[in-house]
């Protein structure tokens, strides 16, 4: 098992988990329709794509592996992807003076 496959199945396990608690202990109602479901949706997507390597939204958004392999190249080379659409974002809404 890999640790990819690890980071899909112990986050999907908690979310399942505390879903389930939740209910058991009153503070949540699982058995009417809310937007409770989808989270469990996502727990069991996460839970189950960890073992099966089948995931909809990898699918759905293309060809994954070469984001993955440019986004790992840039975090080698101490590129950060995020810090310059943070940085624009903030440039771009500051009040001028």
């Amino acid at each position: 098992m890999t640790l990819n496959q690890l980071m899909r199945i112990i986050p999907g396990a908690f979310i399942m988990l505390s879903l389930a608690l939740a209910h058991y202990y009153g503070q949540a109602d699982l058995s009417k329709f809310s937007w409770l479901w989808f989270t469990a949706f996502v727990g069991a997507n996460l839970f189950q794509s960890g073992f099966t390597k089948f995931c909809p939204l990898e699918i759905s958004s293309g060809n994954s592996e070469s984001r993955t392999r440019s986004a790992s190249f840039s975090r080698r080379r101490g590129k950060s992807l995020l810090l310059p659409v943070v940085l624009g974002r903030l440039t771009s809404s500051a009040p001028k003076p």
